[in-house]
């Protein structure tokens, strides 16, 4: 079977998406506003 790979995006880049800050975009994170996981320090995004 073949797996595909997960498309994941950061902050910065979901950021510009928004036209947000990347603080905001992890404040929004962190109050599950927007839906994400904490990989190591950073936050990531499905596309």
């Amino acid at each position: 079977m073949e797996e595909k790979e997960e498309v994941l995006r950061n902050s910065r880049q979901v950021a510009a998406l928004l036209e947000l800050s990347p603080d905001t975009v992890n404040e929004l994170a962190r109050k599950n506003i927007l839906p994400g996981v904490k990989r190591g320090r950073q936050w990531q995004f499905r596309q």
